[in-house]
């Protein structure tokens, strides 16, 4: 599956999942329809609405906080640095140590890697 479809399938349950069924919907660039709900779709949300941009931050932090336990686990592909961004550091560690379980697999640089057996 690919990174826009696993996030918006992400999104819908995640909004499913709440506690307390919102009034409104705000929801940031992506085309997804949530039958029973109320819902605007925004382009660059994160400039029109602060519960958008407020949410984004909340996310990236989430996931550096996230790459920097795997820092921990796999030190040598120095996830603490680049957060697991496919930066060229990041695609030569992962050539010198290798595809880890938390990779991605169709993603192009890991999937190249995968094939090129490096």
């Amino acid at each position: 599956m690919n990174p826009k479809k696993a996030n918006r399938i992400r999104m819908i349950n995640s909004i499913k999942n709440l506690k307390i069924k919102p009034n409104i919907c705000l929801i940031d660039a992506e085309k997804i329809e949530i039958k029973d709900y109320t819902y605007l779709l925004f382009i660059k949300g994160d400039d029109l609405s602060q519960s958008i941009a407020a949410a984004s931050i909340l996310a990236k932090t989430t996931r550096d906080n996230i790459m920097i336990e795997y820092a921990k686990l796999y030190s040598e592909y120095n996830f603490d640095l680049h957060k697991g961004y496919c930066v060229k550091e990041h695609v030569l560690k992962t050539q010198q140590f290798g595809v880890l379980p938390i990779h991605r697999k169709t993603y192009k640089p890991i999937k190249d890697i995968l094939e090129n057996n490096f």
